[in-house]
C-alpha cells in the first residue's frame, strides 16, 4: 500500500514533462505566447501644460516592468513595451504636478505619444 502512494507522486511531474515534450515537438504557433510577444517603443514629451516648458525628472511608466524618469529635455523611450493597449502612467507629483493616465494602442514597432502636459498642482 505504501508503494503505491510513493509511485503517486510521480505521475503529475511525469504527465507534466509528456506534455511539455509533445508541445516541443508539435511547436509552437500561438504568437501571444511567451518568447513569442511581439514589442514597440514608446517614446514622447513632458511639458508644464502653462509654460510648455520640459519637465525632467517626471516618472513614466508602462505597467511595473517599464519605468524611466525623463530626462533635461522632458524626453522618454520606453523600448519592449509588449504591443497591445497599454496605460502609460506619467508621475511628477514629487515635482508639483497631478499625475497623468493615458491608453496607447501598441501596434506598431514605434509609437509617438503626442506632447504630454502635466497641470500644476497648485
Amino acid at each position: 500500500m505504501g508503494r503505491m502512494r510513493g509511485n503517486r507522486t510521480y505521475v503529475a511531474p511525469l504527465a507534466l514533462l509528456v506534455w511539455l515534450l509533445v508541445v516541443a515537438a508539435k511547436g509552437c504557433t500561438d504568437p501571444n505566447a511567451i518568447g513569442v510577444q511581439t514589442y514597440g517603443t514608446v517614446t514622447g514629451v513632458v511639458v508644464d501644460s502653462r509654460t510648455q516648458k520640459p519637465i525632467p525628472g517626471a516618472l513614466v511608466s508602462i505597467g511595473s516592468l517599464q519605468v524611466f524618469h525623463t530626462d533635461s529635455n522632458g524626453g522618454f523611450v520606453l523600448t519592449r513595451v509588449p504591443q497591445g493597449t497599454q496605460t502609460l502612467h506619467v508621475d511628477a507629483t514629487a515635482l508639483g504636478y497631478k499625475p497623468y493616465n493615458v491608453d496607447l494602442d501598441v501596434s506598431g514597432a514605434n509609437v509617438q505619444v503626442p506632447t504630454v502636459k502635466l497641470d500644476s498642482t497648485s
